[in-house]
């Protein structure tokens, strides 16, 4: 989903030997915007706004984040696995792990919601990159 780094105003991040090549084109980028739509909150959890999007910083290699309110969005890159969440303390709004080492979209894995742990089901997650992207 990202954009080719050729743009001179595109911010390279650290490497991320896992998805170098096959996403970012050769230069990882150090922010990722996530697009989160269609989060359904489960009853008892707080009241909060889950969906919208996000600017995540790179904060390793391969390891994109965000703290808003409490709540943490972070999109980890491994060999052999893209994981996607959003967590509040023990509380998972979303929770999406694709065995694909290279993954920019998500769906949300939530089983049934079990306040106060799982706190938010359904609802999917885009990941952006690119020249326009960034503070």
């Amino acid at each position: 989903m990202g954009l080719a780094p050729e743009y001179p105003d595109y911010e390279e991040g650290d490497e991320c030997e896992v998805c170098v090549d096959i996403l970012f084109d050769g230069s990882t980028p150090k922010y990722v915007e996530a697009y989160v739509t269609g989060v359904t909150l489960c009853p008892g959890a707080p009241s909060i706004v889950i969906d919208g999007t996000f600017l995540l910083t790179q904060s390793g290699p391969c390891v994109w984040g965000l703290i808003v309110a409490g709540i943490l969005y972070t999109w980890t890159l491994r060999v052999g696995q893209s994981v996607f969440g959003i967590t509040s303390g023990p509380a998972i709004f979303f929770s999406s792990i694709v065995n694909d080492d290279c993954y920019d979209a998500f769906v949300n894995q939530n089983g049934p919601c079990n306040w106060p742990f799982i706190a938010g089901t359904g609802g999917y997650v885009l990941l952006y990159w690119g020249p326009t992207i960034g503070p």
